[in-house]
Order: structure tokens, then C-alpha cells, then sequence
């Protein structure tokens, strides 16, 4: 045989042996649990993913797990736990004393001021006060409202809450990133991170999800806050659902638009179909209060969805504020963060009453609803194809 046939046939069974190992390797396998109990007010934790075997899935799991509870109660403003300060600790020493807290929480209140600026003022964790006027009428009118008889709720008055609004303030809020102290030197004053909460861990996790080797998943917080990662081992899209914003729902109903991605992306759906009671006045009190009315905001719009690249945190705050801002200055901010970020997506789906839509918005109907979409996201949605 000759040293060029040799060479050939040793080519020859290499490239056999690539593809005899090719054809040994299998294609990662989907699994996925549901966590309870891991805080943020008890949210159940969808965890999809794809991996080897169901080991490495569990050892994936622990990680969301662990550090979902941990930052839970970092970011609880009404449990306190032994030997952790939170954010119950900085409020309930308003007007005493820095306290010394965990970067983490640094890093979201940081987060949330500079959103609040974005936002023109709209998103705001520094409203607790008012907030917790809300929230405790809130919470009388949900039990009146399932008592038998069914009893109204009762409304805050505007003097009581332009008394609370009294105790809002950024410059209440001080941040020493030296001493890694957070102080509000105003003792009425308190912050309020619900709205953000969930986003800023997701973020959290997903990056050490992803430096312990992660590489494609699907994660679920309260179905608030939800983060793909990686594209499918199949190349196929990632289909997250726009649930029908009706109240009363006890099980679940078809979605109003499902949404298509191929890789990584943070969505969150801000509405008013969940927290809320009714009063006395026969109206619908939802948790999405308008900072400057002090009320939960009155329009004909259901819920607001973000799609966006920036970060989980980022869709929490931009739902938000583009559910209280008005569709016409809600437009004018997803176009001005667009323009200020234009290797990011960032996208938006208003879902309205059926033909109560903005007469200026090019909407479709389904499930009984107005939907509206910014532009760049219609192809992503199955209402457009």
C-alpha cells in the first residue's frame, strides 16, 4: 500500500470516527418542575430547561431555588428573618439609621431610581407610603368582597393620600455605596419593590444559572416576570402566551397572543385582572396606581406586555409605566429607549377592552379584546401570521 493510500484511508476512518461520535451524542432532554414556596408572596417558579440527563436538571433546579428564596427575603418589605437586614430592616428604620445591607439590594434600589428617571417619574419604589395606604384597603376590600354576603370595599380619601404623598421622595432616599448602607432619612417615608422585585432576582439567577453551564431554559416567576435563555436544542421558537386579562379567572383561558423568539429574552405583563377589590362605588380598584392622581389608573386598557433584551428588571419597570403612562406617551417613551438602545429589543403589546383600543393604534381583535402592538414586534406575533 502506498504512503498515499494510507494517508487516505487513515482521513477516511478519522472522519468516520467523527461522525461515529456525532452520531453517539444525544440531544439534551426538556424537563421542567414547578417550585412553591420560594418566596416573593409565595409566586410559583416555572423551571423548563433542557440538559443531559435529569441530575444536571436538579442541580439547576437547587440553584433557582436557593437563590429565588434568598433573594425573596432580601427584597420582603414584610417579614423580617434572623440575621438578615432586608428591606422590611431599612424601612422600619426611617428616620434612625443607615443600615448595612446586602449588595444585591443596593444594586435594585440603584436600579429603580435610575428607572424612575427614565420613566419620567412614572415607575417610582419610593411611593411606599402611599402605596401601603392602597394596600391596606386593598386588603380589607378583598375579604369584604369574599365574605357571604359579599360586602363592598371602602376607597382611601384624596387627603389621606396626599398626606402619604407627603412621605415621597428620592431625596428621602440615601445611598452610600461605600459603607454599603441604604438610610431614609425621612420617618414616614418607606420603599416599595414589588414592582420590580421579581425581574431584578430573575436577572440575578439566570447569570449564575449560566456560569454554572445552563444553556437553554425557560423560567416562570408568578407569571410576571418570564426569561428564556439560549434557543431551542430543535432550533424551533420559544412561544410565551399573553394571558386574557379577566378578572375572577380560576383556570386558565386561552391566551389572548402567544409571542415567538428564537433565543434569549425578558417579558413581563403588568394588568389589572389580579390585585384588586371592589368598593362601594361599584368601581374596580386594581394595584397600579397612577403617581399623579394617587389612584389606580382609569382607562379602558387591561394589560401591558415588554419584550425586551435589556434585562428581566427592565421589562418589570417598563410594564409598569407603560400601563399608568398614556398610550400616546407610552409610544413616545418605547421609541425614545429604542432609539437610545438600537442593538436591544425592546417591544411592546397593549391589550385593551375590545374596540376601545386608541383610535390612532392599528389593533386586532381576539378573545374579546383590542390588541395593540409596537411595530417591530408583529412579526413575533401569532396575531400576524
Amino acid at each position: 500500500m502506498t504512503p498515499e493510500i494510507t494517508m487516505k484511508l487513515k482521513n477516511f476512518l478519522f472522519i468516520l470516527l467523527i461522525l461515529s461520535l456525532s452520531a453517539c451524542k444525544s440531544e439534551p432532554i426538556r424537563f421542567s418542575n414547578v417550585l412553591i414556596d420560594v418566596g416573593f408572596n409565595d409566586a410559583p417558579v416555572t423551571f423548563v430547561a433542557y440538559t443531559d440527563n435529569e441530575s444536571t436538571f436538579r442541580k439547576y433546579q437547587e440553584i433557582l431555588r436557593s437563590e429565588v428564596l434568598v433573594l425573596g427575603q432580601l427584597f420582603d418589605k414584610y417579614n423580617d428573618y434572623e440575621g438578615l437586614n432586608n428591606l422590611k430592616t431599612i424601612n422600619d428604620n426611617a428616620g434612625i439609621q443607615p443600615v448595612v445591607v446586602d449588595q444585591a439590594l443596593i444594586d435594585l434600589i440603584t436600579f429603580a431610581k435610575d428607572y424612575n428617571s427614565i420613566t419620567e417619574k412614572t415607575f417610582d419604589i419610593s411611593m411606599g407610603a402611599v402605596l401601603n395606604v392602597w394596600h391596606e384597603y386593598r386588603d380589607e376590600g378583598k375579604l369584604l368582597n369574599s365574605a357571604d354576603p359579599a360586602e363592598y370595599g371602602r376607597v382611601p380619601s384624596l387627603d389621606e393620600l396626599l398626606n402619604a404623598k407627603e412621605c415621597v421622595s428620592w431625596d428621602f432616599i440615601e445611598i452610600d455605596d461605600v459603607n454599603n448602607t441604604i438610610y431614609i432619612n425621612n420617618p414616614c417615608a418607606s420603599l416599595d419593590v414589588g414592582g420590580i422585585a421579581k425581574g431584578f432576582a430573575a436577572d440575578i439567577v439566570v447569570k449564575k444559572l449560566i456560569d454554572a453551564g445552563l444553556e437553554t431554559a425557560i423560567i416562570n416567576i408568578g407569571d410576571s416576570s418570564i426569561i428564556t435563555i439560549g434557543t431551542k436544542p430543535n432550533g424551533d421558537e420559544w412561544g410565551v402566551g399573553i394571558a386574557q386579562p379577566k378578572k375572577n379567572l380560576l383556570i386558565a383561558d386561552s391566551s389572548v397572543d402567544t409571542l415567538y423568539f428564537k433565543g434569549s429574552i425578558h417579558i413581563s405583563t403588568s394588568g389589572d385582572n389580579q390585585n384588586y377589590y371592589i368598593a362601594g362605588d361599584n368601581v374596580v380598584y386594581h394595584h397600579l396606581i397612577d403617581p399623579s392622581t394617587l389612584y389606580p389608573v382609569e382607562t379602558y386598557l387591561h394589560s401591558v406586555t415588554i419584550a425586551t433584551s435589556l434585562s428581566a428588571a427592565s421589562a418589570e419597570a417598563l410594564s409598569k409605566a407603560m400601563f399608568i403612562l398614556p398610550y400616546d406617551d407610552a409610544l413616545k417613551l418605547l421609541n425614545k429607549l429604542k432609539i437610545e438602545n438600537p442593538n436591544d429589543v425592546i417591544d411592546a403589546v397593549w391589550v385593551y377592552e375590545l374596540d376601545y383600543a386608541p383610535s390612532n393604534a392599528q389593533s386586532k381583535g381576539s378573545a374579546n379584546f383590542s390588541v395593540v402592538h409596537s411595530k417591530d414586534i408583529q412579526s413575533q406575533s401569532r396575531l400576524y401570521r
